[in-house]
């Protein structure tokens, strides 16, 4: 979203988000028993509202780039103690060259006629 905010149109925000610990099938699959210690879950209508809420809000209201989550910008990268770093969850640019190259490979294949 970052690298997009940047080089797109400005007609169009863009941005990430995260619908914070939804209680869904992907979960259960991933944590198990283990799933207690997220609680509190949301539900998937309480997980899905921060989608919803960053697609009808008008877009000049957005950071453009930035992680959302209830309705706030929050910190991208985390690691190091008490998760005051920021490196150890950040991509390489060729990281995300080839992420975005493949994606475009991908959505030419899915939009060919």
């Amino acid at each position: 979203a970052a690298r997009a905010a940047k080089e797109k149109s400005a007609k169009v925000a863009y941005v990430s988000s995260h619908p914070g610990w939804t209680a869904t099938p992907a979960v259960d699959a991933a944590y198990g028993d283990q799933k207690k210690y997220l609680e509190p879950m949301r539900n998937t209508w309480q997980g899905a509202e921060g989608q919803i809420w960053l697609c009808v809000v008008p877009s000049s209201t957005l950071e453009p780039g930035a992680l959302y989550l209830d309705r706030t910008t929050q910190r991208k990268h985390v690691a190091g103690p008490f998760f005051t770093d920021g490196w150890a969850t950040k991509n390489s640019q060729a990281d995300v060259d080839a992420m975005l190259a493949d994606l475009d490979a991908l959505c030419s294949k899915l939009l060919a006629p």
